[in-house]
């Protein structure tokens, strides 16, 4: 978190950005709001239900799960009838 403004209050403007790669996944989490110098703590802490303002975003790009919402209508509809054929097959073969 940096200080990117000093309200005339005296209250501190925050903003920062965290990312981290997990499982070929980028997670990216953004924090935005405004402090009370009184709220820092000696550790230079703040708690998070202390930030006023609050706006959080969190993103999360690729990985696998993004890798099956990218396929198209035709590979679909090949997984879907190869999966029908197969089911059909097994329910013949019981008969």
């Amino acid at each position: 978190m940096q200080i990117v403004d000093v309200s005339p209050s005296g209250d501190l403007v925050v903003e920062g950005v965290r990312s981290t790669e997990i499982n070929g996944e980028l997670h990216e989490m953004s924090l935005s709001g405004v402090i009370r110098p009184s709220d820092v703590d000696s550790r230079n802490r703040v708690l998070s239900y202390r930030v006023a303002n609050a706006n959080i975003r969190y993103d999360k790009k690729g990985g696998v799960r993004g890798l099956t919402k990218q396929r198209g209508l035709l590979r679909r509809a090949i997984f879907v009838g190869v999966g029908a054929a197969l089911g059909a097959a097994i329910l013949l073969n019981d008969m």
